[in-house]
C-alpha cells in the first residue's frame, strides 16, 4: 500500500484539508495489498478474494467503515455544510 494510489489520494486530501476546512472531517481508509504481507500464488480472482479486494470484499469494507463512523451511504457531511 505504501507509495500506491492510496498514498497519492492521501497527499491530495491533506492539501485540500489545509486549504478548505470543510475537508478536515473527511474519513479515509486505504485499501490494498499490505507491504508486510506475503501473498500466496494463485489466480488473480482468488488473491483478490483472499485480500478482500474483490467486489464483495471492497463493498464489505466500505460498509464496515460506514458502520464504524455511524454513517450511511449518500450522506455527505461536506455537502451538507
Amino acid at each position: 500500500m505504501t507509495g500506491g494510489f492510496g498514498s497519492g489520494v492521501l497527499e491530495v486530501l491533506e492539501e485540500a484539508r489545509l486549504a478548505d476546512p470543510a475537508y478536515r472531517a473527511v474519513a479515509l481508509r486505504i485499501l490494498g495489498i499490505p507491504g508486510e504481507r506475503f501473498v500466496d500464488h494463485g489466480s488473480v480472482s482468488d488473491l483478490r478474494r483472499a485480500l478482500r479486494l474483490d467486489a464483495t470484499g471492497l463493498a464489505d469494507q466500505v460498509r464496515e467503515v460506514l458502520a464504524a463512523l455511524r454513517a450511511s451511504p449518500g450522506r455527505s457531511e461536506v455537502a451538507a455544510s
